[in-house]
């Protein structure tokens, strides 16, 4: 990330992540979020979040008049950088990056010793429709998921007889293939479940791979991706039965080329968690002539060698800067973690 001055405007370096709808990001108020790493006076390095709260950079659109394209046809280097202010040449000494109090104006710059930084839309997420029932909101993908499943834990009632570990795995970088530390294709899933299930061997069962292996063997993963809700202006790229529909619950994703890692008993399975617990069970499966997406369920189940279906919310407007859900489909979602 750079920032260089052009025809009076200063200009912030960025790279995209992952298969953004860049457009969508165009006149966008955006501000910018992420973690720096600083050096105090005594020479410790430390890790610090920070966050402004007011857009400081936006995208702008070039109007039609000028006969240029800007649906899918700009230089994602050189037409899509996003401007930050404008240079005055009157002066050369550099202002305070952040209003007084923010963490970011009481930083020396030589302290600061480097940085990991993503814009964001600051639009705060509210809910729409004529009775409310749509959710608009950046980042649904997949923070819906990821929020229901964890409620859906906590809700979960536990015995101490139970016999069973209930977990949730929340993973970075799947837009990118999650070969990364952080990624679901990390060891750190398996290595979590290897040391629990070690610390709760004690003095009578020995560990080792065996009960390693029979872990994996009596588990169940459900790999909880969002998913396509059906939309109504492209009605035809969809499968007859295959269009998910908003607030009415979890929708059980299939793909015959292995990019889910559902299959019929992990389908009858999860139909089963529907029916016990009242939830609404969806299908959805692309169209051969669509390119499905992936999730991270088919690497982890062909890891651990676990029984594993994909399932996950409908939602619209899938990697646009700001999506659109059902404002039941978060609580429908914790129904059904919590019922699984």
């Amino acid at each position: 990330m750079g920032k260089t001055t052009t025809a009076g405007y200063i200009q912030l370096g960025v790279a995209q992540y992952a298969g953004a709808l860049n457009e969508t990001w165009w006149d966008r108020d955006l501000s910018i979020g992420g973690r720096v790493i600083v050096r105090d006076e005594s020479g410790k390095t430390t890790s610090k979040l920070v966050k402004l709260d007011w857009p400081i950079a936006r995208i702008p659109t070039l109007a039609p008049h000028f006969g240029v394209g800007m649906m899918g046809q700009n230089n994602k280097e050189t037409q899509a950088v996003p401007i930050i202010g404008l240079d005055d040449p009157t002066s050369s000494a550099a202002g305070p990056l952040g209003p007084v109090g923010s963490f970011v104006s009481t930083q020396p710059p030589k302290l600061i010793v480097n940085w990991e930084l993503e814009l964001f839309d600051l639009q705060p997420a509210t809910v729409g429709g004529m009775d409310k029932e749509f959710i608009f909101a950046g980042r649904i993908d997949d923070k819906l998921c990821s929020w229901a499943a964890f409620h859906g834990l906590l809700a979960s009632d536990q015995k101490d007889d139970d016999g069973t570990i209930k977990m949730v795995a929340l993973f970075d970088d799947e837009e990118i293939g999650s070969l990364l530390r952080q990624g679901a294709k990390g060891n750190f899933l398996p290595s979590v479940i290897e040391r629990t299930v070690e610390s709760l061997c004690g003095q009578e069962k020995t560990f080792g791979p065996g009960v390693i292996g029979q872990t994996y063997a009596n588990s169940f993963l459900l790999s909880a991706d969002v998913t396509h809700a059906v939309n109504p202006n492209f009605l035809s790229r969809y499968l007859q039965d295959h269009a998910p529909r908003l607030n009415v619950g979890i929708c059980i994703c299939a793909d015959s080329n292995g990019h889910m890692t559902t299959d019929s008993v992990s389908t009858a399975i999860l139909t089963r968690v529907c029916e016990l617990s009242g939830c609404t069970p969806q299908v959805f499966q692309i169209r051969n002539d669509s390119r499905s997406g992936g999730t991270v369920g088919p690497s982890i189940s062909s890891a651990l060698g676990v029984r594993a279906a994909d399932a996950g919310m409908p939602q619209l407007s899938m990697h646009s800067i700001r999506a659109t859900c059902g404002s039941l489909d978060p609580g429908l979602g914790v129904k059904f973690f919590k019922a699984f």
